[in-house]
């Protein structure tokens, strides 16, 4: 629908990331933003992208960082501790239920690396979708008033080059 509100023309497909109906080789680039972190065997989609780039091609792929302040703070510490989930659900059943969706796995770079091995050259960085730390209202007002807005914003973004919520992963078959 939203191609015909925007005037353009292109083909769009229903399909299982595991299992894709597309060709060996078929495609120059895969674009998989929020996707198989989502799927039940993200390797078997991992595996499908790899099949259906033509060699030379490129991934660029995001998944969830499993060594995030969100993971930590937001699903352990609050959710997993304060909320009491811990005590009826497993760490990544409560990671599951507040993120956005049935399934939804964490991975660490060297996961990540682990997943992206066949290809030829891959290379994981970590992102945020903006300064994740400022979400955290008590914790941003207190450290604004403790130290310069600009140096804490500065901070905050360093923090979530290292911390932040998403692995980004580019590779090439």
């Amino acid at each position: 629908k939203r191609f015909s509100l925007y005037g353009l023309g292109g083909d769009i497909f229903l399909g299982d990331a595991e299992n894709m109906k597309f060709g060996d080789g078929e495609f120059d680039f895969v674009w998989a933003w929020g996707v198989i972190h989502h799927t039940p065997q993200t390797q078997k989609a991992v595996n499908e992208i790899y099949r259906v780039l033509k060699p030379g091609g490129e991934a660029k792929v995001m998944v969830y960082h499993k060594n995030s302040f969100i993971y930590w703070i937001l699903g352990v510490l609050y959710y997993g501790v304060v909320k009491g989930k811990l005590l009826r659900m497993s760490l990544d059943e409560v990671n599951k239920s507040f993120t956005d969706g049935y399934i939804a796995r964490h991975f660490t770079k060297r996961d990540v690396m682990r997943m992206f091995s066949s290809f030829r050259k891959a290379r994981v960085s970590v992102m945020d979708q903006g300064e994740n730390l400022i979400l955290f209202t008590k914790l941003n007002n207190l450290m604004a008033r403790v130290i310069s807005p600009d140096i804490w914003r500065r901070f905050n973004v360093s923090l979530m080059k290292r911390f932040g919520w998403f692995l980004f992963i580019e590779a090439e078959k």
